[in-house]
């Protein structure tokens, strides 16, 4: 059945010779959450005993 066949973009099938799931975001914050993804720090962990 067509249902189960997974969306794909044809130039980027080509162009990196795999399956590429591109999506499309649209909502206000998604510039908000594009700017802390990209300069997020490293990951962190604080541990303590007592």
């Amino acid at each position: 059945e067509d249902r189960w066949v997974v969306l794909y973009n044809p130039h980027l099938l080509l162009a990196w010779d795999g399956h590429v799931n591109t999506e499309y975001g649209a909502s206000s914050l998604l510039p908000v959450y594009l700017y802390k993804y990209f300069f997020k720090g490293p990951d962190q962990t604080k541990f303590g005993i007592d």
